[in-house]
């Protein structure tokens, strides 16, 4: 018997700029997964499942459209990864993302669909099988990915008064954990290239930590400082709690200089991990900064724009504290002249 567990997970919204409301209304539809007996907890909200070697199986979902209108839906396989929030994310981050090297078997290659689109009659609902192959060989560890269904329209786009694009758009996410056993799998980190970089213009460190097992890692704290080669000075630091690692994935730790600008030279990374279990982690690295990539991102970085929003803002405050003080100065005097005439009216 399967049990069916209607599910309407949370729609994550992609915004290309902050400051969009967008009602619910716009997501007319609900996900409902139909657990197979081999579903490890039915309590879930996603596909626990364990499997065996070669074994072959198709679970199905149900995609519920709640609207008096047809709709159609786009939908495709991702494996799980890590972000830089140090997240597990289902999301390829661009073009050219490429999964980690020592991911042996990808969900995208483990988990295929018959269709990738799907039309859904208004007030109606259809079941969307997915079709799983597990490898020949008996695996310890975690096989992780999910389902991605997004709903296949015209995007609406608002051209604000810079001429910048906001773009809105949903998705629902059905998670796939997949397993063999119930090994504990010792989870090993290794801390690849550190360089400097940019996240939306501002300048950051970017240090790529890769986790090399098929397990995840659960609440990862991180310390990282960063000191001149030769000197005990902390220049920059980040602290981070509660990440989590996808299983074979690696991602870029950022470490944000909070608007100082690059200068060249040679560091030194100190970086201490921990996590669920006790485990613990210290790397040490030394990077450098060349004079060329120090002009580079310094002339891409949004510091220059701050100095101006900041003058600006200097401007406008100063113009305010002059306005307030003419503005007490007439008051004064109004209050004066007020008073001189009641005194000439008393001696008449």
């Amino acid at each position: 018997m399967k049990n069916k567990k209607v599910i309407f997970f949370v729609s994550i919204l992609f915004l290309l700029f902050l400051g969009v409301k967008v009602s619910s209304e716009e997501v007319p539809y609900g996900v409902s997964l139909n657990f197979p007996e081999n579903q490890v907890n039915k309590k879930l909200n996603y596909f626990n499942l364990k499997m065996s070697p070669a074994q072959k199986q198709s679970v199905e979902m149900e995609v519920i459209n709640t609207s008096n209108k047809d709709i159609e839906i786009d939908v495709r396989i991702l494996s799980g990864m890590t972000n830089i929030n140090g997240v597990i994310d289902y999301l390829e981050e661009s073009k050219d993302f490429k999964y980690d090297e020592t991911l042996k078997y990808p969900f995208t290659d483990i988990a295929k669909l018959k269709n990738n689109n799907y039309q859904i009659e208004a007030n109606s609902s259809i079941r969307i099988p997915i079709n799983i192959e597990m490898p020949t060989e008996k695996i310890s560890g975690t096989i992780l990915g999910g389902v991605e269904i997004v709903e296949k329209k015209p995007e609406e786009t608002d051209i604000t008064n810079k001429g910048m694009a906001v773009v809105n758009k949903f998705r629902y996410l059905v998670a796939f954990k997949l397993s063999m056993s119930d090994e504990v799998v010792e989870p090993k980190l290794k801390l690849n290239e550190v360089k400097a970089s940019q996240i939306a213009f501002r300048n950051v460190i970017k240090a790529n930590i890769q986790n090399t097992e098929m397990t995840i890692i659960n609440d990862v704290q991180v310390d990282a400082k960063v000191t001149k080669k030769g000197s005990d000075k902390v220049l920059y630091s980040y602290k981070m709690k509660d990440m989590q690692i996808a299983p074979n994935s690696n991602f870029d730790l950022p470490i944000r200089l909070e608007n100082q600008p690059f200068r060249a030279g040679t560091y030194i990374l100190y970086l201490n991990v921990a996590s669920r279990g006790g485990y613990k982690w210290a790397f040490k690295k030394e990077f450098i900064i060349t004079s060329d990539e120090a002009d580079k991102f310094n002339e891409m970085s949004a510091i220059e724009l701050d100095k101006e929003n900041s003058l600006l803002l200097y401007i406008i405050v100063s113009a305010l504290i002059l306005v307030a003080i003419v503005f007490f100065i007439l008051i004064k005097r109004k209050r004066k002249n007020k008073k001189r005439k009641r005194r000439k009216k008393k001696r008449k």
